[in-house]
């Protein structure tokens, strides 16, 4: 077995074979995929993608950068779910960040419970383990009578999706890469409305983000949903797309009222009149999700790792402090 570290770009193509097969091998999400891995670090000069070989077969994949000492997966702030590829459970890799003189600290988000990774982080020591964002989960049986398939409802919920759908006379349309132009131009505008209306800030898909998520169009890995009120677009949703399970990744829209909640309906409607399908919402359990589809809620941790207790102290300080303003800035703004 052998641990070595890939550092530039041109390396980094070169592992795109047995990425992709060791991609395959179970159900990593679309944030562990070669595409979105590699367009997320194409002007990076930060890459330390960690990888174990045998006998020139890739075994194990850790999908990091390195920023100021600190290893973190790659575009984590972007991606919904981080993991290591791996063929089977081992602590080379792990051994080697532990004994490296680079890497002086691991920070790593957005980890789901049945990871990969969960488990092996958590038997190391000085490090701090937490949750402060979920995701969710819808699953729905085929129904030409929506929201029937809605059976965790009781009727009055029922009325209310119903309800929902007449606010508009809207209609969608999925656009993917084999037949369709990608609509950036229409990404862009609603963007714009948005950062207008004071519903994001100024960092909202800027432009590295815009050309990953072009790229993964491209590469007919992300789908996209546009709804029209009036032949006028007023929503859209960036959602990747394997079988009957939808992700929803980025949503935008306009001004108008519930129009995303509408959209959201609409899409989920549409889908399960075709077939038994799976909706996962990513991350954050927001209000509106959790009201008006009641979605399974689970917890996403964030393992930081540190090479002495020192250090593992301070930041246990700053992170209860930083916890502390959040609780009365939360409390104050209500």
């Amino acid at each position: 077995m052998k641990v070595s570290v890939v550092k530039n770009i041109k390396e980094f193509k070169l592992l795109e074979k047995g990425w992709n097969q060791l991609h395959s091998h179970a159900e990593y999400s679309i944030f562990q995929s070669f595409d979105f891995c590699y367009n997320s670090v194409l002007k990076s000069d930060n890459i330390f993608v960690i990888i174990c070989s045998d006998r020139g077969l890739l075994c194990d994949i850790w999908p990091c950068v390195l920023k100021d000492n600190k290893l973190e997966f790659i575009n984590q702030i972007h991606a919904d779910f981080c993991d290591v590829l791996t063929i089977d459970y081992n602590k080379e890799i792990l051994d080697f960040i532990l004994e490296s003189d680079e890497v002086k600290s691991i920070s790593f988000k957005n980890i789901q419970s049945d990871s990969n990774i969960h488990s092996l982080l958590l038997n190391v020591k000085n490090y701090h383990l937490s949750t402060e964002i979920n995701y969710s989960i819808l699953k729905l049986c085929k129904t030409d009578n929506f929201p029937s398939n809605f059976t965790h409802f009781v009727y009055r919920q029922r009325r209310r999706l119903k309800r929902i759908l007449k606010k508009y006379d809207g209609e969608i349309n999925i656009l993917h890469q084999s037949e369709d132009k990608f609509p950036k131009d229409e990404i862009v505008l609603l963007r714009n409305e948005m950062i207008a209306l004071g519903k994001r800030d100024e960092s909202f898909l800027q432009e590295n983000l815009m050309n990953l998520i072009e790229s993964l169009y491209l590469s007919q890995l992300l789908k996209v949903s546009i709804l029209k009120v009036q032949s006028e677009t007023v929503a859209i949703s960036l959602f990747f797309q394997e079988e009957s399970q939808f992700s929803f990744w980025i949503d935008l829209f306009d001004d108008k009222q519930m129009i995303n909640l509408y959209h959201n309906t609409l899409f989920i409607k549409e889908m399960t009149l075709l077939n038994e399908s799976t909706f996962n919402f990513g991350r954050g359990d927001y209000s509106y999700k959790v009201q008006n589809f009641s979605p399974d809620i689970f917890p996403l941790y964030n393992v930081h790792i540190f090479k002495n207790k020192f250090r593992l102290f301070n930041f246990i300080l700053n992170y209860k402090l930083i916890t502390f303003v959040k609780y009365f800035y939360r409390k104050f703004k209500k």
